[in-house]
């Protein structure tokens, strides 16, 4: 649609990215270019302004505009060298803030688990107790208890557990609760447990997995006079290979005991190195060390009041921080309705799965939003909608009908809804991440920046004064990163290494214009990249563009899926390896279950599809064909 009479053009930073590959002659028709949004520091924007900054030192009539309401104004100013800003005040009215521990105060939201909690502080001074002298017995510590013999699983026994059909076993295994299990099952684990810690009796571990995965106990279980779990006394005592078989069941490296250790504290109390190395690369692939609160009110907490860290406390005891509290949510969307005024109320989610999981909580599932659904408008906000149905959470709802809009971090800037008055803050968000060791990139939900915290705040001054409720606490707010990460820092960089070559200067090596970036990527990881696109061809040993290359630059896929894609015409098989590469793209169809035992049992399911093949490509296709049957 551009032509010699077009004026302005709205486009993508990839689309502008792709103009410019054809030549910097692109531009020479252009006198602004005006890049938006530049905080959110995606790879594609960084490596706009790469090679924005090299346009402009060969055409000097160009002006370049960045813009952002949450930008680091000193680092851009650095990197294209003391340019002027240009502060624009907004007139946004005043929004009041409430963290986490100002609503559980005011709102007085309590579960099971913090009523549980507060119930067993007493017991759990008693555990510390024990505990203490556990961890001070001598190696030598003699048995006062006769050995018992102990029924072994036999190796079939997992595989017989899916049964016939295998899609039953999620209703079958659910994990007892500590209070709903027989006594002698209680006596036994204690026993097999005291026995490992005590004794180092490795044989007492086949008992403990038989009764996991037989009786449904928790391999979270914890040992009732000391609060120590399966994993805890394994990483102590340095059992490496029942340390990989617990993690590999579903066992949590984030349950602590009651003295506050976690496995790996265990693991380095002990010495045992190497059980260290591993936990801490399991933390670091899992991603979610960063989410633990109750370390942080622990350790940061001098400056709450005793109410407040109380409360902060019971809380964080109660509920997994690797998630998003949707029960307090939904007791705070109802206070929010029946105790304040007319108002849009914007809930930030991390992703898809929790915006529909809030939206049947709120149509079907709690009776007193349910039973009164025509006082409710709810809106789904994410990337994968259509333009149409997101301009229709612009409008505004009929009188007396209170608009509520579930939305991922597409709301805090990229679409601005004028009548939201209240904005729910879960704090997170998923972010893709790549461990370049592993060569492995991962979903990752993280905490925001503190930038993003104050764009989501700001959702809620738009047309009047507002409230914005966080789901996190004043410390963890203090302890956030200023801006989030650029992407170009966590992301593989494959594809961007074969589009520099289109982009670069002839003689350019492709690590020194990566380089120039405003946070550069580590030169080791380029280098690493570089030599995955020689080993499937896509660059000859000078790192020129080889056919195949060329190609692979045309697909908007990573280079070894699109080389698998190419390999597939040349054989003939595109429509299998199409529906793998595609599945590879995207994230995994598979669902985790949060249980332990329904993880085992999902591993299972999923083993049911290799059909002898051992190959999780063939999982995949064999998966979706059966979907589409």
């Amino acid at each position: 649609r551009v032509s010699a009479k077009t004026l302005v053009t709205f486009c993508t930073n990839g689309i502008l990215l792709r103009m410019l590959m054809a030549g910097d002659n692109t531009l020479s028709t252009v006198t602004h270019v005006i890049v938006d949004e530049v905080h959110e520091r995606d790879r594609f924007s960084d490596f706009l302004l790469i090679k924005l900054r090299d346009v402009l030192q060969n055409q000097t009539n160009l002006k370049l505009i960045i813009s952002s309401a949450a930008l680091d104004a000193n680092l851009f100013i650095k990197y294209f060298g003391c340019c002027p800003v240009i502060y624009i005040q907004g007139r946004p009215f005043e929004v009041k803030e409430m963290f986490l521990e100002d609503i559980l105060r005011s709102t007085g939201y309590t579960n099971k688990e913090m009523v549980k909690y507060r119930k067993e502080k007493q017991q759990e001074e008693k555990q510390q107790s024990t505990l203490t002298e556990w961890c001070s017995a001598q190696e030598n510590y003699s048995k006062l208890n006769l050995q018992r013999q102990r029924s072994v699983p036999r190796a079939t026994e997992e595989c017989n557990l899916l049964g016939d059909g295998g899609d039953t076993v999620f209703n079958q295994l659910t994990e007892k609760d500590v209070t709903c299990l027989e006594p002698w099952l209680i006596k036994e684990m204690d026993s097999c447990l005291s026995d490992i810690w005590l004794h180092k009796d490795t044989d007492s571990f086949a008992q403990v997995f038989h009764l996991i995965l037989t009786e449904n106990i928790s391999v979270d279980y914890r040992h009732s006079e000391t609060s120590a779990t399966a994993l805890m006394i394994a990483s102590g005592r340095g059992f490496l290979s029942q340390v990989e078989q617990l993690i590999s069941m579903g066992a949590s490296i984030h349950c602590r005991s009651s003295n506050g250790w976690m496995a790996v504290d265990w693991a380095k109390r002990f010495g045992q190195t190497e059980v260290v190395d591993l936990l801490e690369s399991y933390s670091a692939s899992v991603g979610f060390g960063n989410l633990d609160e109750s370390s942080l009110v622990q350790t940061s907490g001098c400056d709450l009041s005793a109410e407040d860290r109380e409360l902060l406390t019971a809380y964080h005891h109660s509920f997994d921080d690797e998630k998003v509290d949707l029960d307090l949510i939904m007791h705070l969307l109802y206070n929010i309705c029946h105790n304040c005024g007319a108002g849009a109320i914007l809930i930030f989610l991390p992703g898809y799965d929790e915006i529909v999981s809030l939206r049947d909580r709120i149509l079907f599932d709690d009776r007193r939003f349910a039973d009164n659904a025509h006082r409710y408008q709810v809106f789904m906000l994410h990337s994968n909608m259509q333009t149409f149905d997101q301009k229709k959470v612009l409008k505004s709802p009929p009188a007396g009908v209170r608009k509520i809009i579930l939305s991922t971090n597409i709301a805090e800037t990229s679409i601005t809804v004028n009548d939201v008055v209240f904005v729910i803050d879960s704090g997170k968000v998923k972010e893709k991440s790549f461990d370049a060791l592993s060569c492995v990139t991962m979903l990752k939900m993280v905490w925001i920046s503190k930038a993003s915290a104050i764009q989501r705040k700001g959702r809620a001054g738009r047309c009047q004064p507002g409230i914005c409720f966080r789901l996190f606490s004043r410390l963890r707010f203090q302890n956030m990163l200023e801006f989030q990460t650029p992407e170009l820092l966590r992301m593989p960089l494959q594809e961007l290494c074969l589009h520099t070559k289109l982009l670069a200067p002839i003689h350019c090596p492709v690590v020194d214009f990566l380089m120039k970036a405003p946070d550069p990527p580590p030169a080791l990881i380029v280098k690493n990249a570089l030599q995955m696109l020689k080993t499937i061809d896509a660059m000859d040993p000078w790192e020129n563009l080889t056919e195949l290359g060329y190609h692979l630059t045309d697909l908007p896929v990573e280079p070894h899926l699109g080389k698998m894609v190419v390999c597939a015409v040349i054989l003939k098989c595109l429509d299998p390896v199409l529906t793998i590469a595609c599945a590879l793209a995207y994230r995994d169809p598979f669902v985790l279950p949060t249980l332990a035992s329904q993880k085992r049992a999902a591993m299972l399911c999923r083993k049911r599809f290799t059909a002898g093949t051992f190959s999780d490509h063939m999982v995949l296709l064999k998966k979706i064909i059966s979907f589409q049957k």
